[in-house]
């Protein structure tokens, strides 16, 4: 931990040293891995999870072309590799420089010359590497030799960089302050242009309902405005970015973490300080009994209200529809306390789209037969409004809901001629409210597992606002179970007992981390559905 709030604070590669003496002017990209011995681990190690043998020997085979076959001697395979992408004043690309280890200077160089034809000219001695097809450019040191195709980045880079602190295997920072603001408001305006034109290009159904066409189009028109704002405000006040890929050789777990930071002060600065004071008040995020469970709590901003709308404005339209529809095939008219359900069905769902926050979180479980059923809770200003406004359908309709029963739990009937999906709507979807938040069980077979998460405190406020963890180990002999085709019945042991999916997406100080890690086993199921799915592939030609 201490090593990576240090790395936040100074650079994925440290200090600008390691990259050959800058200070970070000029740097656009700075990748650091942390050995070639540990790719090459790496790459073995994935080779056996996803059953591609092929990958254990994709890096000495490009060394290989690279080499033409011979070994470099005095590359030290077991130091940090920083590589740097620079720009020159204007953001246009100047060039890359690479930093390799070696284990002596006299020792590399000799073999450099032996692997490498060298040539002299007048801007210094020049290596040809036939597989880049380009000359390269060289400045020795004792721990490192600097080469690059740019002779003017080697000249001015201190000979001898320290090693960078490495805190993942792969780490790549995009310093996006780099590129001028002219060149990036270039960028974003040539983006935006080719966004519009994508989004024009998409072809309209014809025979699609007016309504329907409608949303369709407000959805549309919302998500562009969306996308749009968000690529904006990154481009214009972000500084920068950092994908790290790490995998831990004695858990076996891989984990990625893409971050965006932004410069102080700015509106995107204040976004991020936002989300990182949300505090979620998931209930079930650590059931003993989920197999699954994904949360989200989020400000209701311009495209989550355009979200909401579409779902409530649908269903209170439909209502409506089929009232019409009803009084214009000659049937009785709509009773006055039928309408007043209609209505208050109507004002709590507007209630709900003009929520400030919502919150959202799913669990799927399995009873002790290893059917599944998933439960949901979402909280929000309207929620227990509209329960109580759909439980007087009951009482109006015989087909509709039945009335809650002595623990509070409606029964929405079963949708007829529905498909079993799993077992999921062979019963009722029993319903549940209280305090502010809505509970919804699918595939239950009692109340309990609703009223278990409608009574459940919030005991998970340190959880990241949108967070998500599968348990594959658990969860995929199930899917197997409920596999109709039975495509799938000899994958069932194939993630072995562990296999765990975990996604974040939290605070920085100044910016926001997307974090997944997932176990062993995720990546030996992935493995063996990709060899089933080829030999699938194979049967069907």
């Amino acid at each position: 931990k201490k090593d990576r709030d240090w790395v936040r604070a100074n650079g994925a590669a440290g200090t600008g040293g390691s990259a050959g003496g800058a200070t970070g002017k000029g740097i656009a990209t700075r990748v650091v891995v942390k050995s070639y011995k540990t790719l090459l681990d790496d790459s073995i190690q994935l080779s056996k999870s996803l059953k591609q043998p092929a990958l254990a020997g994709a890096l000495p085979g490009l060394f290989v072309a690279l080499t033409g076959g011979k070994p470099l001697e005095g590359f030290d395979i077991k130091r940090p590799i920083v590589i740097t992408f620079h720009v020159d004043g204007k953001g246009e690309p100047l060039g890359a420089m690479v930093a390799v280890p070696v284990e002596g200077k006299e020792k590399f160089q000799k073999t450099l010359d032996a692997v490498f034809p060298p040539k002299t000219s007048p801007k210094g001695k020049a290596y040809e590497i036939p597989m880049l097809g380009k000359s390269v450019y060289a400045k020795p040191g004792e721990r490192y030799f600097l080469l690059s195709d740019v002779p003017a980045l080697v000249a001015a880079a201190k000979a001898d960089p320290p090693d960078p602190v490495a805190v993942a295997d792969v780490a790549i920072e995009s310093l996006l302050d780099a590129v001028p603001e002219e060149l990036r408001a270039a960028a974003l305006a040539q983006f935006e242009s080719g966004f519009d034109a994508s989004m024009a290009g998409v072809p309209r159904d014809p025979t699609t309902p007016p309504a329907q066409a409608e949303a369709e189009r407000r959805s549309q028109e919302a998500t562009a405005a969306w996308v749009k704002k968000t690529v904006r405000s990154i481009t214009t006040d972000g500084d920068r970015s950092t994908v790290e890929v790490n995998l831990d050789p004695e858990t076996k777990r891989v984990s990625l973490a893409v971050s965006v930071r932004a410069r102080p002060g700015t509106a995107l600065a204040e976004g991020f300080a936002s989300y990182g004071a949300i505090r979620p008040g998931f209930a079930a995020a650590g059931d003993a009994d989920a197999l699954a469970w994904v949360g989200v709590s989020s400000p209701t901003g311009e495209w989550l209200k355009m979200a909401l709308g579409l779902i409530f404005e649908s269903g209170i339209e439909g209502m409506k529809s089929a009232a019409a529809d009803a009084a214009a095939r000659g049937g009785a008219a709509i009773p006055p306390q039928g309408q007043a359900v209609l209505d208050g069905i109507e004002k709590a769902s507007r209630k709900m789209m003009a929520t400030p926050n919502l919150e959202v979180e799913v669990m799927v479980a399995a009873d002790g037969a290893g059917k599944p059923r998933i439960v949901s809770r979402t909280t929000a200003e309207g929620a227990t409004d509209l329960f109580a406004a759909l439980a007087k359908i009951g009482g109006l309709d015989p087909a509709g809901p039945s009335p809650p029963d002595a623990d509070g739990v409606m029964a929405m009937p079963v949708p007829p001629g529905a498909p079993p999906s799993m077992g999921l709507l062979d019963v009722p979807v029993r319903v549940a409210s209280g305090g502010s938040s809505v509970v919804m069980g699918f595939g239950c077979a009692d109340n309990a597992p609703v009223k278990k998460l409608l009574t459940a405190p919030g005991t998970a406020a340190s959880a990241a606002p949108v967070s998500a963890w599968v348990d594959v180990a658990k969860l995929w002999p199930i899917v197997v179970a409920n596999d109709p085709g039975g495509l799938l019945s000899d994958t069932a042991d194939a993630v072995g007992g562990e296999g765990m999916f975990r996604l974040d997406l939290g605070a920085l100080k100044d910016g926001i981390e997307l974090r997944l890690n997932v176990d062993d086993g995720v990546l030996q199921l992935l493995g063996r559905v990709a060899e089933k799915m080829a030999e699938i592939g194979r049967a069907h030609v």
